[in-house]
């Protein structure tokens, strides 16, 4: 890692721990992230008003993993926890599940589904793997 990119996940680090005091370690980001939410009453998707920087990281709450993006176009953030399966089971919750369809990272958690279109086409798949991990063994890493 070189030291500009050590200075830059720094710098996130202490953004983020504004934002989430739980925050433990950062562990992914993307510039640029647009969220969406399937309205099951219209069956189709909307487009929420927060789009931003995404951020994916472990955390000391009851939640071990979240994302959150910061959002440039309002004062509200768009924040999701992944929960692994085997805490999902133990809590007797639906189990979370994410999948990419098209270019758009699907995650359902419980009855809602958003989708998450990252900018960074690179970013797509590295995020979908590490949210697969986290959902099916609790570690990302």
């Amino acid at each position: 890692m070189s030291l500009l990119d050590e200075v830059r996940k720094e710098y996130n680090y202490s953004v983020l721990k504004k934002h989430d005091p739980q925050l433990d370690e950062l562990i992914f980001t993307s510039s640029i992230c647009d969220v969406y939410e399937f309205d099951s009453s219209v069956d189709s998707w909307v487009q929420k008003h927060e789009k931003g920087t995404l951020f994916f990281y472990s955390t000391k709450g009851i939640t071990p993993f979240s994302i959150l993006v910061l959002n440039r176009l309002g004062p509200t953030d768009f924040k999701l926890g992944i929960t692994p399966a085997l805490q999902s089971a133990y809590n007797r919750e639906i189990a979370m599940a994410a999948e990419m369809q098209d270019s758009t990272i699907m995650i359902q958690k419980a009855n809602d589904v958003y989708g998450l279109w990252l900018f960074e086409e690179s970013d797509r798949a590295k995020l979908l793997q590490l949210i697969k991990m986290c959902i099916a063994s609790g570690k990302c890493y």
